[in-house]
């Protein structure tokens, strides 16, 4: 596939794309009530709205990844690609996810086992990404990031031919949560290359989104609607999800029109968004595990509130560990420079 040579322009409408990106990411795993809680009303309704609005999330940052590759391929070495990689994401992962099991083993979390039976359980759980559960990614990312400078050789032209077939597959709902398998892959691979298909024809993608804006308002809104009503562990056919598969067109068509309505950002006006794009990745990695700990405090302090008082709470719970969270990632930078990269992912 062809690439046009030269520096691009910095685009921050993907920037706080992933801002964007990130939060619902957090948002997903860490807003909830305090399970002695659960038999509220408003309890069952964050639980549901939570799962409407950000379950599917990943769909953001593989797009945003999509796109990014094929965009920032420009004097494209696949050393220095690959080198990247490990570096920005294969060390800090790796880091983190041996950090964790030696510290959940030795701290009594889970029962000690034989020391040369690491040999054994490292390997699989990088492998697996069983680390923490939102690891998943990792691996599976990794494996496109391994795949993809096959798309560069292919030519454009039927690249943009047959990719819209592609784009399909996420409709059959093959997710399998956190688990890789080919059925993740046919869903979520297409999302990646959905991004590199957009940057390949970004004019012609931001008019063809403008032709059809109010439909794509449309499927948002219907598929959110309809979210709402289908229970979270609905049954699969097979392999088929009809929950993933409406999570894909909402997820998709949010995605089209946040690219549409942020498309004139030409420079940074929104430094919070900024910050959070910045260390987003490190906000992968270390979000839950903030949230094992901070939570307990969050549990105690609940139970002193009404119930009208544990909504608003909840939220800012959220927006507590993401400050938490970000401090640590700014302390870590100041301390290692920019090795912090190699160990939180910042």
């Amino acid at each position: 596939m062809s690439v046009t040579v030269g520096k691009k322009q910095f685009l921050w409408s993907f920037h706080y794309f992933r801002a964007f990106a990130i939060l619902n990411i957090v948002f997903i795993h860490t807003w909830r009530f305090p399970p002695k809680t659960e038999y509220l009303q408003s309890a069952q309704l964050v639980d549901t709205i939570r799962d409407m609005l950000f379950h599917g999330s990943t769909i953001y940052f593989l797009f945003i990844s999509g796109f990014l590759f094929h965009y920032l391929s420009n004097k494209f070495s696949i050393r220095k690609y690959y080198v990247a990689k490990l570096k920005n994401v294969v060390a800090p992962y790796a880091f983190i996810s041996v950090f964790l099991i030696f510290a959940e083993d030795f701290t009594g979390v889970k029962a000690n086992i034989p020391w040369f039976q690491y040999f054994y359980k490292i390997p699989e759980q990088l492998i697996k990404g069983t680390a923490s559960f939102q690891f998943w990614y990792i691996p599976f990312i990794v494996l496109v990031f391994a795949m993809s400078p096959i798309f560069l050789r292919l030519k454009e032209r039927d690249f943009i031919r047959w990719a819209p077939l592609i784009f399909l597959l996420p409709v059959l709902g093959t997710r399998t949560q956190v688990y890789i398998t080919l059925g993740q892959l046919v869903y979520f691979l297409p999302v990646y290359l959905w991004g590199v298909f957009v940057s390949i024809r970004y004019e012609v993608f931001i008019r063809e989104v403008k032709r059809y804006l109010v439909a794509l308002i449309l499927l948002a809104l219907i598929t959110s609607v309809v979210l709402l009503f289908v229970d979270h562990d609905f049954q699969y056919f097979g392999m088929f999800s009809p929950r993933e598969s409406l999570v894909y067109l909402q997820k998709m068509s949010i995605t089209f029109l946040i690219l549409y309505v942020s498309r004139d950002i030409k420079n940074n006006k929104y430094w919070v968004l900024d910050v959070i794009a910045k260390i987003s990745f490190a906000l992968y990695f270390l979000h839950v595990i903030f949230d094992r700990h901070l939570k307990k405090i969050y549990f105690i302090v609940s139970e002193h509130l009404p119930a009208w008082g544990q909504l608003p709470v909840s939220v800012l719970y959220v927006f507590f560990l993401l400050i938490v969270n970000s401090l640590f990632c700014f302390g870590v930078k100041n301390l290692l420079g920019n090795r912090s990269r190699y160990f939180i992912g910042y």
